[in-house]
């Protein structure tokens, strides 16, 4: 391998630069960083450069070389963040950081692809800021470890600040991802302010003893109310603590369609496969196994098979 250095152009495989920072500079849209395999410090790392539509910025591993994002846990600087459009990330980790991937300040137009995040204090993924239009595909978060916040997936700012602010924007899309083994929820939009949609993706083992569900569908922005209008399609949940599929308090027409839930009650006597209102669209879903039958709220089943003991 050669050695790189700042001073060098960056343009071939014979002739890197060194460090993260420095591709960040040059870079120009259409552009692709390849990074080579290695530990990378998690220190206040900001993408701010952008590609344009058509000439996306990519950020990626090698031939498929190991590539690791690290931080200390501590303080927002140990966030992997988008700040900028039309950016594609690939094949790479990031661990031990604040919020892992971080979409935020309006970013839009990004796809982050066969990412792995894990093991941060709060979340894995992290979309806030009004960004839109942003697609997850393929990634993996696992092991968050912050009791009430430790999610794989998630809307809105876990640290404070202004709640409309923290919201995300339009647009934005969880494609065959997967949420397990964090302390909280595998996948929570708490605060959402717009509709998600969340397409094959899989969530289980999430929780801990008092707390943790499979999909958190709410509660919704207030400032907006009533346009968190989420479509779960093809989805998994299963062995999480209390809920698989939860609407918690989102009075929106959230559409759960083509999913599956089994023995989503670990270890709470409360635990539901789906705890949905009975306004919302719940269509062709399976439970299996549930500690309680299903709960729709205030009304009565609907379009749920569910299959016991």
């Amino acid at each position: 391998i050669v050695s790189g250095s700042d001073e060098n152009s960056g343009e071939t495989i014979n002739d890197p630069v060194k460090t993260f920072k420095r591709a960040l500079d040059v870079i120009q849209p259409g552009g692709v960083i390849y990074l080579r395999e290695g530990v990378y410090p998690l220190n206040n790392l900001r993408i701010q450069r952008g590609g344009t539509k058509g000439h996306p910025i990519t950020i990626m591993a090698y031939n498929h070389e190991k590539v690791v994002f690290k931080g200390t846990n501590i303080g927002s600087v140990n966030d992997f963040k988008i700040e900028t459009n039309w950016i594609i990330i690939k094949d790479i980790e990031v661990t031990q950081a604040y919020n892992g991937v971080r979409v935020t300040k309006g970013a839009s137009h990004n796809k982050i692809i066969n990412v792995s995040s894990h093991h941060n204090e709060y979340a894995g993924f992290m979309l806030e800021d009004l960004a839109s239009d942003n697609t997850f595909l393929n990634c993996d978060a696992y092991g968050m470890i912050n009791y009430g916040n430790g999610d794989g997936f998630g809307t809105g700012d876990r640290t404070g600040g202004d709640s409309l602010l923290e919201s995300e924007g339009k647009d934005n899309k969880f494609i065959n991802c997967r949420a397990w083994d964090n302390i909280d929820d595998g996948f929570d939009f708490y605060g959402s302010a717009y509709p998600l949609k969340v397409i094959g993706c899989l969530a289980w083992g999430n929780g801990s003893q008092i707390d943790g569900n499979g999909f958190k569908l709410g509660i919704e922005n207030k400032e907006l109310s009533g346009t968190a209008k989420h479509l779960v399609k093809n989805c998994m949940a299963w062995d999480n603590t209390i809920n698989g599929f939860f609407y918690n308090e989102n009075a929106s027409k959230i559409e759960l369609i083509n999913n599956t839930a089994y023995k989503n009650h670990k270890t709470h006597i409360l635990g539901s496969n789906f705890r949905m209102l009975s306004s919302q669209v719940i269509q062709n879903n399976i439970s299996i196994l549930p500690v309680v039958q299903t709960r729709l709220e205030n009304t009565e089943d609907l379009n749920i098979s569910s299959i016991r003991n």
